[in-house]
């Protein structure tokens, strides 16, 4: 390939794949802004949280441009000492003690002025009466409609005999969230979690943990699998080959989980060949059973599907005038079947390498190692955007550079490749 085409190739896949990442952080913007995991910052603040606190966090998190709160202080007449105020579509519902609907107060185009000497003329149940007094410098050319940006779905509770805060916020638009999201993750600044910490460097730590248990296990999982492969590929159908199928499918049918705890309680708690905690402290030597626990059950899968393409190269046109000129079968499988089928073993080694933090999760908990699995999961338990946006973002773009790379050798691997225009 001449230098023009193999700029313009490599420009090609850059490209395409700066395009798949935008659609990544696209979808994960839809995904976590829809409301479907909850508001983070009430996750974040637990039970019952100040609406001062709320309006704080919410900028931290870059849902709010800017909040502020001033004093209000209400009398009332006629009416219960405690209310509340509620976010609704049509404006603010004013509520009784007992949740009880008093009044909506339409909160669209008055000033927070406006709004507090409204609460004196609204036609309320049993002529309740109430004067309300705001306290601050300024506030009185803000819309109202900053009071529901403010609250959201919390609830203001409002005590004649306290003063209460009165909130105000200016919402920030979710276009600009959006672009906002998208620069920081492009930049690889995940920011902080719930409890404060540098995403960043948690996905770090923990992912080299993961991958020092991960990394390895694959690659040995890989090699045993790939030597089962040829070897049931040259006796397919003998009984040897058919021995070593009904193995591997008896050892998928059981559950993973029944093996990790079969396993370990066999060669650690019994013969005590191996330590029952991985990561106390981190050695080769602690995580050796981890990493043979792994490579046992991923080898048995990878066997069949590498089985499945040595045998299909077997019988290609080119392979099978080799052997009618009488080449050596291990000359044969050397020079054609294996060359040949480098590319198929090539992609589906590098396509498995995005699924290795998620696929250490079993081993992670049964023998604590602090990784990248468990953290994941407690993240999606309490329903931490920041961390769910970050590992996910990360998870799809080292997934499409393995896609994008495991294409790029495939074709360098194997002419039919180039000739098709690589696989999509």
């Amino acid at each position: 390939m001449t230098a023009p085409r193999a700029l313009a190739e490599l420009s090609r896949r850059v490209l395409r794949l700066a395009m798949q990442a935008l659609g990544v952080v696209l979808l994960l913007f839809l995904i976590l802004e829809s409301g479907v995991a909850g508001d983070p910052a009430e996750r974040a603040l637990g039970d019952r949280p100040s609406v001062r606190r709320l309006g704080e966090l919410r900028v931290e998190l870059g849902y709010l441009r800017s909040f502020q709160a001033e004093a209000l202080r209400l009398r009332l007449r006629g009416a219960p000492a405690r209310l509340s105020l509620k976010p609704h579509p049509d404006g603010l519902q004013l509520l009784a003690l007992d949740g009880s609907l008093l009044a909506t107060l339409p909160v669209k185009g008055i000033s927070v002025t406006d709004f507090a000497a409204n609460l004196r003329t609204l036609a309320l149940p049993q002529s309740m009466q109430i004067d309300a007094e705001l306290r601050g410098e300024g506030t009185g050319i803000l819309p109202a409609s900053g009071l529901r940006d403010a609250l959201q779905s919390s609830q203001l509770a409002i005590d004649s005999r306290l003063p209460a805060v009165l909130p105000w916020a200016e919402a920030r638009p979710g276009w600009q969230r959006f672009f906002v999201q998208c620069g920081e993750l492009l930049r690889f600044d995940f920011g902080r979690s719930l409890d404060g910490q540098l995403v960043g460097r948690q996905l770090r730590e923990r992912g080299l943990r993961s991958l020092s248990l991960a990394l390895p296990a694959l690659i040995l999982s890989s090699l045993l699998a790939l030597a089962a492969a040829i070897f049931s590929a040259r006796r397919a159908g003998l009984p040897s080959d058919r021995r070593l199928l009904r193995l591997g499918a008896s050892v998928i049918a059981v559950s993973g989980v029944s093996w990790v705890l079969l396993l370990r309680g066999v060669f650690a708690a019994q013969l005590e060949w191996f330590p029952v905690v991985a990561w106390d402290p981190p050695s080769l030597g602690s995580l050796m059973l981890p990493i043979l626990i792994w490579a046992f059950l991923a080898a048995w899968p990878d066997h069949q599907i590498y089985r499945h393409i040595l045998l299909s190269e077997s019988q290609a046109t080119h392979v099978l005038a080799a052997r009618a000129r009488g080449l050596a079968p291990r000359e044969l499988w050397l020079r054609h079947v294996l060359r040949s089928a480098s590319a198929g073993l090539l992609a589906h080694f590098v396509l498995a390498l995005p699924f290795l933090v998620l696929g250490s999760l079993i081993l992670e908990q049964i023998f604590v190692v602090p990784g990248l699995g468990a953290y994941l999961v407690d993240a999606a338990r309490n329903a931490d955007a920041a961390v769910l946006r970050a590992a996910t973002f990360l998870l799809a773009l080292i997934y499409l550079v393995a896609q994008e790379t495991g294409d790029f050798l495939s074709s360098r691997l194997d002419p039919r490749f180039r000739e098709a225009g690589g696989p999509r």
